[in-house]
C-alpha cells in the first residue's frame, strides 16, 4: 500500500531519504541531495539549510511528540538506518517495527510543519534588559499573527524557580503583542543569575535583545535553545570599580 505523504510529498520523500542515508547524522553532505529542503531552509545552501533543519528538528522534538522523537533519534549518527531505528526504539522503549512506524509518522508530521506557512507562523520576540548598578530590569514581548493557534503564555523562571510576570496586550494591526514585565531582579556580586522564558513561539522565532548597562562587571548572554530563551548574568571577578553614571548602549 502506498505511503500517505500529505500535502508536501517532495519534502516527505527528502526526509525519508535523509533517514536512509544519515549514517553519520544530519550533515550538509546528506542534505545536499535534498533540493526542496535546501531551497526552503537555506536558499539553496546545504550548509545553511542543515543548521536550520537541526534547530527546527530539535525544537519540534522538545515538544515530546513520540512520532517526531522517533524520527529525531533515527537520524542521529550511529550506523545504518536499521541500527539507527533500533536506537530510536531503545530511546522510546518500543520494538524496532514500532519505532519504524513512529518514525514514518514523524516524517509525515514534519513535512507538514516544514512545508506549511499556515502551521508554521513566524513570531517575533524582544527582550529589553537595563542594568543599573546591581539591579536588572527585564521587560519582554512576544508578537504572533492574529489568530495564532495554540498560543500559551511562557513560563518565567529565575534561578530555576518560577516567578510571575505582569502581562498586557498591545496589538498592532495584524499582530498580537503580548508584553511581560517589567520585573526587577538583584544581581549578587559573587553569584550568577539565570532568567528563563520557557515554551515560547515556534522554531522560526526571531529574537531581538536590547541591553543597557552602567555596570561593566556584569556580563549578560542570551541564548535560544528549543523553546527556552535564557538570559545569564555573570559577575566578573575583577576588582570592583565605581560604575559610570551614563548607560552604555549595546
Amino acid at each position: 500500500m502506498a505511503k500517505e505523504k500529505g500535502n508536501y510529498p517532495e519534502i516527505y520523500d527528502e526526509l525519508y531519504r535523509i533517514r536512509r542515508d544519515a549514517d553519520d547524522g544530519l550533515t550538509p553532505h546528506v542534505l545536499a541531495e535534498s533540493p526542496a529542503l535546501c531551497q526552503l531552509l537555506g536558499n539553496g545552501d546545504p550548509f545553511l539549510a542543515t543548521g536550520h533543519l537541526r534547530d527546527r528538528l530539535s525544537t519540534a522534538a522538545a515538544g515530546g511528540d513520540r512520532a517526531v522523537l522517533a524520527f529525531f533519534h533515527s537520524i542521529k549518527a550511529g550506523g545504518d538506518a536499521t541500527a539507527r531505528l533500533g536506537h530510536a526504539g531503545e530511546e522510546l522503549h518500543v520494538e524496532y517495527r514500532r519505532a519504524r512506524d513512529l518514525s514514518d509518522e514523524g516524517i509525515l508530521k514534519l513535512s507538514q510543519i516544514l512545508g506549511s506557512d499556515e502551521d508554521w507562523h513566524v513570531p517575533f520576540m524582544g527582550c529589553a534588559v537595563t542594568i543599573i548598578d546591581w539591579e536588572a530590569v527585564i521587560e519582554s514581548y512576544v508578537m504572533v499573527t492574529q489568530g495564532f493557534r495554540g498560543y500559551a503564555h511562557p513560563r518565567f523562571l529565575l534561578n530555576d524557580k518560577e516567578v510571575g510576570m505582569p502581562h498586557r496586550r498591545a496589538d498592532r494591526g495584524d499582530w498580537e503583542r503580548h508584553i511581560y514585565g517589567p520585573t526587577s531582579i538583584s544581581i549578587g556580586k559573587e553569584t550568577e543569575c539565570h532568567f528563563h522564558m520557557r515554551r515560547i513561539g515556534t522554531p522560526k522565532m526571531r529574537i531581538n535583545t536590547i541591553l543597557r548597562s552602567n555596570n561593566p562587571q556584569v556580563d549578560v548572554t542570551s541564548t535560544l535553545m528549543y523553546l527556552t530563551y535564557a538570559l545569564d548574568f555573570t559577575v566578573q571577578p575583577q576588582d570592583a570599580q565605581e560604575p559610570p553614571s551614563e548607560l552604555n548602549h549595546a
